[in-house]
């Protein structure tokens, strides 16, 4: 048997609405298990996870070809205190594919949306022996989205997003109830409006009032009014002082403000709930591609997936957010969220950050029959109701690389009936074929798959079309330790950069793709090897052109290693968007260069320190490497100094360094990585060794339970100090 969670739903006057943790204390099994959703069901036997969790997790990533698609078990035991006469939901944020929930052995919920997440009702729960039973499947069916048996992305199996269980009043809203419009923005001032969905179990009057606070925590607005609240759903319109002088949301400035709804019924706190929005004006030109707030901004970016070694999809808030930094951190302000609506921390960064998103619901070459229709309906109202408060989001894809234009045009009228303000797009990778079933006039915006040789001659047989490149280059590394396939890649995408940037009318540019991913596709599994990233996140080469092509910084990046390679004399190459760059070998001048992003010296080889030094505007910037000798030494650092609790994961890495302290950047160097309880290391293939990349072996650890764990790492006769992880509140 399980152990029981006691979750409290008490709610005090000024916390009106009590959301717990849900993601402890669950019980797994891989495949079907007869009366699992039975309350007397013995789960002893089943392994206790936490969430999030992938039953992808260890078979992804793997030489071996095939992953488990099929149905697995999630149970978990828990008690309700203190709802009153509240409403109580079971809420989560995504499981893959097929999903039903069972409460005390009876169904009360099921869906076939992967991505978007759910709310179970669970009121009728009683306040003692509850036993929630989720079965998910993974199962290829052409009516689950994205519908495509073996599309080129792995379909992970699993409730593999958070969980929560929350108490309301009975008057409260609605599930992305709390929906933000800001119909006009200027410099000079902005208007708001609210649309608050209320959920009761019948007939009231309630009170709601808004209140709009900007970064400082200052109000700028507010708004209240009197409404009838009848059984089931209603909605209160609310609208707002115009904004003075707004803080304009854009990728250099990301400002935010915060609406906090409160609903008062009978003159006590029934519900508060709040959202962040941004205050910004955008257009997507023919002529001259795309504007914020009035302004030209070039999009640059990559196509980005959520997946991780060990994890599966199973990534929680803080490497969601690790995801968001890398693009920012690599000069990126675009990011298309290919190709399914992803976790809303990763959408929370987004906005934080100031990266411009381009997002879609599920799909991948593939339209299907009449269901497929409405689960891509349903998939693009659930997307657009919960994504739609965030500035950041700029597009509503409607599918990629298909074409169906009836299906195309009730998707299209979807959209704009959940948002009139932003535009639709869709990604064609064959334009031949979109052209003559008129599938390309749809959208409002175009969006083409590569192409880049023929896109001015596209751009003459789609006129009034509105384009960007929604993929381009597709550049693998099968080797990601390979100098010369990182060079390849670096060049190939360089020279398609260049043509781009040639086109202002192309109104962004997405590479494919951030980082390399797992995938069962047959021409290039277990690993799509195509990212500025590996699927560690350990930057490749052409990570560093990406800095100096749209950093604004001074950045310079001497490609490669300065250990010997059997050449006399060495071509060195400097990605750079400084003014200068000279170039010193063991403090010897070596030359100046003042020209490309990619710039080149022809260098003899002795042993020592290679270092670039450049200036832009005055500032200076700097990278060095040096000829390292044998492995000596074992730095291991993890990317969070503590966990927040069971489910919460974070990234070990171990940096192989020689006695001086030069890191060891040639050569692959299996690492093998230690954990104590309460936390479990996350290998490929359940294992606790992964091998270096320039140096550099990573592995994420998840947390089971709280306490102090204790990591270490050792490579050969190297062995790393040991490194604390304390997990919990």
């Amino acid at each position: 048997m399980t152990d029981t969670h006691i979750y409290d739903l008490s709610r005090s006057g000024e916390q009106p609405r009590a959301e717990r943790n849900f993601c402890a204390g669950w019980r797994f099994a891989k495949g079907d298990a007869a009366g699992a959703q039975q309350p007397e069901f013995d789960d002893a036997g089943w392994e206790p996870v936490a969430l999030p969790h992938c039953f992808n997790a260890e078979d992804t990533f793997t030489p071996e070809r095939g992953y488990y698609r099929g149905p697995a078990w999630y149970r978990k035991r828990f008690r309700i205190e203190g709802l009153g006469d509240g409403r109580a939901h079971l809420v989560f944020e995504g499981s893959f594919a097929v999903t039903t929930v069972w409460l005390n052995g009876r169904q009360v919920a099921a869906s076939v949306d992967g991505y978007t997440g759910m709310a179970v009702d669970v009121t009728d729960a009683p306040a003692r022996d509850n036993v929630v039973a989720v079965r998910v499947d993974n199962t290829h069916d052409p009516d689950v989205l994205p519908g495509l048996d073996e599309p080129d992305y792995d379909l992970y199996g699993g409730l593999y997003r958070e969980a929560a269980l929350v108490g309301t009043h009975d008057v409260h809203v609605a599930r992305s109830g709390l929906r933000i419009r800001t119909p006009r923005v200027s410099a000079g001032e902005a208007s708001v409006e609210a649309t608050v969905t209320l959920r009761s179990s019948r007939a009231r009057e309630a009170q709601v009032q808004a209140v709009i606070s900007d970064a400082d925590g200052a109000c700028v607005a507010q708004a209240e009014t009197s409404a009838a609240a009848p059984a089931g759903e209603s909605a209160v319109e609310l609208a707002f002082p115009r904004i003075a002088e707004p803080r304009l949301w854009s990728p250099e400035a990301p400002a935010l403000y915060r609406m906090v709804v409160t609903v008062t019924v009978e003159g006590e706190p029934a519900d508060q709930v709040a959202s962040r929005f941004g205050l910004r004006w955008f257009e997507f030109d023919r002529e001259r591609g795309f504007f914020l707030n009035g302004a030209p901004l070039p999009l640059v970016g990559a196509n980005r997936h959520q997946d991780y070694p060990g994890l599966g999809n199973a990534l929680p808030p803080r490497l969601q957010r690790a995801d968001a930094e890398l693009l920012r951190e690599m000069g990126a302000n675009f990011v298309r969220l290919s190709h399914y609506p992803q976790h809303p921390a990763f959408l929370d960064a987004c906005d934080e950050l100031g990266l411009c998103l381009y997002a879609e619901i599920a799909s991948w070459q593939f339209t299907g029959g009449p269901e497929f229709a409405r689960n891509a309906e349903a998939m693009m109202r659930a997307m657009i109701r919960r994504d739609a408060n965030h500035p950041s989001v700029i597009l509503w894809g409607l599918l990629n690389e298909g074409r169906d234009r009836p299906l195309f045009e009730r998707l299209n009228a979807v959209a704009h009936e959940e948002d009139a303000s932003r535009p639709t797009i869709y990604a064609e990778n064959k334009p031949e074929e979109g052209i003559p079933l008129d599938t390309v006039t749809v959208p409002d915006v175009l969006g083409l798959n590569y192409k880049l040789p023929h896109l001015d001659e596209l751009r003459g047989q789609l006129p009034g079309r509105r384009l960007l490149c929604s993929e381009h280059t597709n550049a693998c590394t099968p080797d990601p330790a390979d100098p010369g396939q990182c060079a390849e890649q670096t060049d190939r995408i360089h020279h398609d950069l260049e043509i781009l940037a040639a086109r202002p009318w192309m109104a962004a540019s997405a590479l494919w793709c951030m980082h390399d991913y797992g995938t069962d596709y047959e021409p290039s599994w277990p690993v799509q090897r195509s990212g500025a990233l590996d699927e560690y996140r350990r930057p490749k080469e052409v990570f560093h052109l990406l800095c100096a092509r749209w950093r604004r910084e001074a950045f310079v990046h001497i490609e490669g290693h300065w250990n010997p390679t059997g050449d006399e004399k060495r071509l060195v190459r400097v990605y750079t968007n400084c003014d200068d760059v000279t170039l010193r070998l063991n403090g010897r001048d070596l030359g100046r260069r003042r020209e490309g992003v990619i710039r080149t010296w022809e260098a003899p080889f002795e042993p020592g320190r290679l270092e670039a030094v450049g200036t832009k505007d005055g500032v200076e910037a700097r990278h060095k490497v040096r000829t390292h000798g044998a492995p000596a030494q074992l730095r291991l650092e993890a990317s969070a100094e503590a966990l927040e609790g069971p489910g919460d994961a974070c990234v070990l890495t171990a940096m192989l360094l020689d006695a001086e302290g030069a890191p060891v950047l040639t050569g692959q160097h299996e690492v093998t990585f230690a954990a104590s309880e309460p936390v479990r290391l996350r290998g490929v293939g359940g294992k606790a060794a992964a091998r270096t990349i320039r140096g550099a072996a990573r592995m994420a650890v998840t947390a089971d339970g709280e306490g102090e764990a204790t990591v270490e790492a050792v490579c050969g006769a190297v062995r790393s100090q040991a490194v604390r992880l304390p997990v919990g509140p």
